[in-house]
């Protein structure tokens, strides 16, 4: 929201209505475990080798609530 914020300042973009509205966005959420993973990889850790290294993590979306 800063960087937006900032872009709009600067007159580098228009300010905007949301493109969808929060009620239409899809739950990702899983009644089961391992029924679904969001991964994010990350890359620009270097090493001290060099080497650059990617980091992945992954999330199970199970909600955990009862």
């Amino acid at each position: 929201m800063t960087v937006y914020q900032i872009l709009i300042r600067h007159g580098l973009i228009a300010p905007g209505s949301r493109a969808r509205r929060r009620k239409d966005y899809r739950r990702w959420e899983r009644d089961e475990p391992m029924e679904l993973w969001q991964l994010d990889i990350v890359g620009g850790v270097w090493l001290t080798s060099g080497a650059e290294a990617k980091v992945v993590t992954g999330v199970d979306d199970h909600s955990g609530s009862t």
